[in-house]
Parts: C-alpha cells; structure tokens; sequence
C-alpha cells in the first residue's frame, strides 16, 4: 500500500456511503477520516490536516451547503467536492456560491471519477500549500535580504568613512612629503647662495627658465616639480669648490666646454643620489653636460637617451650664462643668450627644444624673471643702479630699504660702512635686460613689464637732421597720443611710457632732449621720477603736465632744478610749443619762471 501522504474527510449522514468511499480511496494512500454529520465533520477539521472534504448535500442538521460554508471560511485551502442524491438546483446553487465548492457530484457516483478529483484535490492543495511555503520562504529571504542591506549600506558607510579618513592622510603625508622634499631644495639652494649669492641668483634664474620651457612642452604634475628643483640644485656641485676658495661666480664661465665646470655634475649627482625623491633630479643634473650629438659628459648620450629634464637645464643654463656675461654687471643681453644657444643647435643642445625656448623669448620681449639681481662688492656700484635688497649693517640697523636708488653719495656711504663693517659684504642690485626692437622698447627697474609699452614715432628726415627726442610719461593713452601728434608736428622724435618706473629704466639705456612727464601715475609719481632724473641726470629739461597737484607737490617740483615749466590739462599748443623751446635753449642750472 502507497504511503499516506495526505487527510481526506467525508461527511454524510449514510453509513454505507461512508465505508464504500473509505474503502474506495484508501488503496490511494489518502488517510480517510468519516463524520456523520456537519458538526462532527468541522471537529475533525480543527483537529487534521485536510486537503480535500467530500459532503452529502442534504443531511439532518446541518445541510452540506453550511458545512462547506464553514469550511471554506476556516479552511480556504481545503478542496470541496458536493455529494448529493437529489437534483435539488437551489442546494446547489447554495453550496456554489457559499460554499465555494470545486466540484458537484450526484449519487451514484463514478469511482474512477470520483478517485480522480480526490487526487486532482489533492495535488491542488500541494500547489496551494508549496505557494504558501514559498511565499513564506520568498518573504523571510526579502527580510534577510532588506537585513544584509542595511548592514551592508553600514558597512560601505563605515568602510567610505575609513577610506576618505585614510585618504585624508595620505594627502596630508603626500603635502608634507612635497613639502618635504620643497624644503630640502630650499635648503640646499640657500646653501648655495650663502656660498656664492650670485650663483644662488643664477640657479633661481635657471630654475625659473627651465620651468617656464617645461610648460610649453606640455610637461605636468611630477615632471614639472622635478624640473624646477634640477634647475635650482644643477651647480650644487660647486659648493665644496667655493668652500675652497672659489667665491666669485665668473660671468660666462662655466660652460659646457670647461671641463672643471662639468666635474661638479658628478659631485651634484653625488649629493642628490641620497636624497630620498631626488632619482630623477639627481639624474637630470648628472647629465646636464650630455651632448645633443653624444660627445658629452659623462656617458656620452645623445639625443632621446639624453634624459629631457636634462635638456632642459642646459639650454636654461648656457642662456642665462651667456645673457648675463656683459662688461656691466647689473647688465643682461637676451641677443647674446640667443646666439650662445643657436651656435649649439643640433650639436650642444636639442635644435626641437631651442626652437621652442626662442620662440617663447619672441613672444613675450619683455618678459623678465623675478630674481632680476646680481650682488656687487661695493667698489663696482655705480649712480642709477636701484638695490634689490635692503642693506643693514653688523648690528642690524637698516642702512638702505630696496628699491632704493643709488647716488654718489649713498655709495659713498655704502663703501665707508662696508670699511668700517666687513660683515656688510656685497650689495644686491636690480639688473636690466637689453630688450630692444625697432619700433618698440621697453623696460622697468625692478624687471616687471611696464604697464603700457612703450611706443615711438618718428618723421622722415633727412640723414644729416639732427633728431631731438623727447620722453613722454602719462598713465593715460590719450594724453601719450595727442602729446606725440603735437610734438611729431615740429619735428620731435618721441617715445612714450605709461609709468615713472619704466620711463625710469628707459632713461638709464637711452639719451633724450625733454621729458614730458605727469605727476599723479600709479606707479611712481611724476614727482618721485624729478627727483631721480635731478640727482641721476641733472641736464635733462623736464615740463612736467598735469590736471591735479597738491600744493606741497607742487612746491617739490618748482624747487627741483630740472623743472623748466608746470603747464595745466589741457593744454594750449602754442604755449606746450614755447615751453618746449624755451626749456631746451635753457642752461641745466635754470628754474622754473611760473608755476600752475
């Protein structure tokens, strides 16, 4: 006998219909339960697990359509089969819509049949109850799942704090590693200006160039930094030669052909290499000496094996070696560091990377590093020259503030101190770059582009005319245009700036008859500027132009020697004309006839 697998109730109130469909189903392996009534039909549902109830339709009682009533509303799952004798259409009308059942049979019944819709029950109330299970399993699953999740969201929550934490410190490890690595550099290049403050200056310079090339060729991030620290720490090298005794840093020497020069590589390289960081740099400042075409020092690399940090410095180097090799120290010539690097093209230097460091001089004429300074013993100062640095003596007193400008009489003063106070030294002083074209010049004292460029105009003349030249400074474009139409109109060669401190400059390189100057500019006044032109130039004529001025401007610029005439905005042209006239057949000693 199959194993029992499932309950069947059968309710009537006959008892021989109850055994014929025990004995009818029980070779199934259903465990069949009887009732002969409707009341004990629902004990035995409490008390089992029923999946199919087969109910007599008309029983003393209660009614078959009331039993499966109750059981569809306590049990829903169970499968109801009616079983009735007579064809009585309201009963079963009842037993439909109450009591919700799934088959009606009449008696007598089919036993195939009737064994076919238990076991068709039965496999139903399987399906209902694996549904049932499976919804339950789906739903504790859904939770546990709704459960790992919010753990996990926690988890992720937690972990994204560590990492941004963690994250937080490795920045701050890899500024202070930067910073770290800045330091050291900052280091050692003031080791080396304290050795020789020029070559100091001159690395800065380096440093300056080689960083400004790295950029237009598209170097970045790590590439970048390291170019700028080989050029600050390339002529590290030299510090044990200056601890020796080799103080000066001669101008133009030092070059990729001094075979002395290129032996500090080898003791830069030596420094660097144990400098945690500095591989690349200790690298680029080995092989700075390497030759384009492979006959350098010291592995006689050429062209890509060459490594890029190191073609870079050279060519920054040798410019700015040949640039500041002047017969004046404070003096730079941008075409002298020009031919030093086109005469190496292809052979020296990488003829790719020169084009692109001249390309970037004629683009931007007037461009000038920061550090534009040289330090000079005392005894080679000379009147014009503007300090870089202030200057205090042993005991700390400030002597000089920077940017002053020098006369005879602070030399003089320099020098005494400097006798009597040996811990004085040398004196920093703002060089000047010899930057010229044909239609345009410009410059400033402390090496920044003016604030307007300076422009000229000229008529024809004829070769043998002698050209008066005049300087005109005004911060506005449109006095600077309307002054140089009138002066062109009676034969004046004209150049204009639009501040003291580039007409400044211009004046220190360049002769002129007149200067024309405002007295409330931005960057220098006009009356700062008399006062240097009367201690520099005393010869040169000044009519100074303006439509404000204080009353104790005013007095300064009466009292200087200069000053020929004070004319108001506008002005008229005949009196700017007779004012010009009188100024220039004025001798130097001759002051000012009237005022505003």
């Amino acid at each position: 006998m199959a194993e029992v697998t499932h309950d069947v109730l059968v309710v009537d109130d006959e008892e021989h219909v109850l055994r014929s469909i025990q004995r009818l189903l029980r070779p199934d392996g259903y465990k069949v339960h009887v009732a002969t009534g409707g009341a004990a039909g629902l004990d035995i549902l409490e008390r089992e697990d029923i999946a199919v109830i087969i109910c007599d339709q008309r029983m003393p009682g209660m009614s078959g359509a009331e039993v499966l009533t109750q059981v569809y509303l306590r049990r829903p799952d169970t499968v109801r089969i009616t079983l009735t004798g007579y064809t009585d259409l309201a009963a079963a009308q009842a037993s439909i819509n109450d009591g919700h059942v799934h088959h009606f049979l009449t008696k007598p019944w089919d036993d195939d049949h009737l064994r076919s819709l238990v076991r068709d029950g039965v496999r139903a109330y399987e399906l209902i109850l694996d549904n049932r299970r499976l919804e339950r399993v789906t739903r504790e699953q859904k939770e546990e799942l709704e459960e790992w999740n919010r753990r996990l969201e926690a988890q992720v929550a937690q972990r994204t704090e560590q990492l941004s934490a963690q994250n937080e410190r490795l920045r701050r490890l890899q500024c202070d590693v930067e910073q770290s690595l800045r330091d050291t550099v900052r280091v050692m290049a003031g080791m080396l200006e304290a050795s020789n403050p020029n070559l100091g200056i001159h690395s800065k310079r380096v440093a300056e160039r080689a960083l400004a090339l790295a950029t237009d060729l598209n170097l970045t991030g790590d590439d970048l930094r390291d170019v700028e620290f080989a050029g600050q720490l390339h002529d590290i090298g030299k510090i044990s030669k200056l601890h020796s005794g080799e103080r000066k840093r001669p101008q133009g020497s030092g070059g990729h052909g001094d075979h002395r020069a290129m032996r500090h590589s080898d003791s830069g390289h030596a420094i660097l290499s144990h400098v945690s960081g500095f591989g690349a740099i200790s690298e680029a400042v080995h092989h700075q000496y390497e030759c384009y075409d492979g006959t350098g020092h010291p592995d006689r690399l050429k062209e890509d094996e060459i490594p890029i940090i190191s073609r870079i410095i050279s060519i920054a180097d040798t410019y700015d070696d040949s640039a500041f090799s002047s017969s004046s120290p404070t003096a730079s010539s941008r075409e002298a560091g020009k031919k030093a690097l086109l005469a190496g093209c292809g052979t020296r230097f990488d003829p790719a990377l020169v084009e692109v460091f001249i390309g970037r001089l004629k683009a931007n004429p007037l461009e000038s590093t920061s550090e534009s300074e040289v330090e000079l013993p005392p005894s080679q100062l000379r009147a014009g020259m503007v300090l870089s640095r202030e200057i205090r003596n042993g005991a700390g007193v400030l002597l000089l503030s920077s940017d002053s400008h020098l006369t005879d009489e602070t030399i003089e003063r320099i020098q005494l101190a400097s006798n009597l106070d040996p811990v004085l030294g040398g004196v920093f002083v703002k060089s000047t770059q010899d930057v010229r074209s044909n239609e345009q010049h410009a410059a400033s004292a402390d090496g920044a582009v003016p604030t307007v460029p300076a422009t000229r105009e000229s008529e024809q003349r004829a070769p043998d005319a002698k050209v008066k030249r005049a300087l005109i400074v005004d911060d506005e474009s449109s006095v600077r245009g309307a002054l140089r139409r009138e002066l062109r109109r009676v034969g004046w060669d004209t150049l204009c700036v639009g501040d003291g401190r580039a007409a400044q400059s211009i004046l220190e390189c360049e002769r002129f008859d007149l200067l024309l100057v405002d007295v409330a500019m931005p960057i220098m006044s006009g009356d700062l500027l008399i006062a240097h032109v009367e201690q520099c130039w005393p010869d040169l004529p000044c009519i100074v132009l303006t439509g404000h001025v204080t009353r104790d401007q005013l007095l300064r610029i009466t009292q200087a020697s200069v000053v020929r005439k004070v004319l108001t905005k506008p002005w008229d042209f005949d009196k700017l004309v007779h004012a010009i006239n009188a100024a220039t057949a004025l001798q130097p000693t001759g002051r000012v006839g009237e005022s505003v």
